[in-house]
């Protein structure tokens, strides 16, 4: 009975996908090289799970920890930014521009 309990924590996946991705899905993923994969999971200090020991041993990262990350590095280029200040000024009273 434990072990049924057990399975099932280990093999939850989330509405996205399993719980872990590869170095190389992300790879994929980014558009970049396994090493830069990596490096910015290094400089990002993003979790990392090792399984198994060694040259043989497979590296995981937390699918959340990265969506996370993607998350908070988006940037909205100068055109967003142009279009979305136009819409909060849309209704400005006075002047049709914004102040400034």
């Amino acid at each position: 009975m434990g072990s049924n309990v057990k399975g099932k924590a280990m093999n939850e996946q989330s509405p996205k996908g399993p719980p872990y991705i590869s170095p190389s899905e992300l790879s994929d993923r980014w558009q970049c090289s396994r090493s830069s994969v990596d490096r910015i999971a290094r400089r990002a200090s993003l979790t990392r799970v090792c399984l198994g020991e060694g040259r043989k041993g497979m590296v995981r990262n937390d699918r959340k920890e990265v969506e996370a990350y993607e998350n908070e590095r988006r940037v909205m280029c100068k055109l967003e930014r142009r279009r979305s200040n136009r819409a909060l000024f849309r209704d400005y009273p006075g002047d049709a521009s914004p102040p400034g």
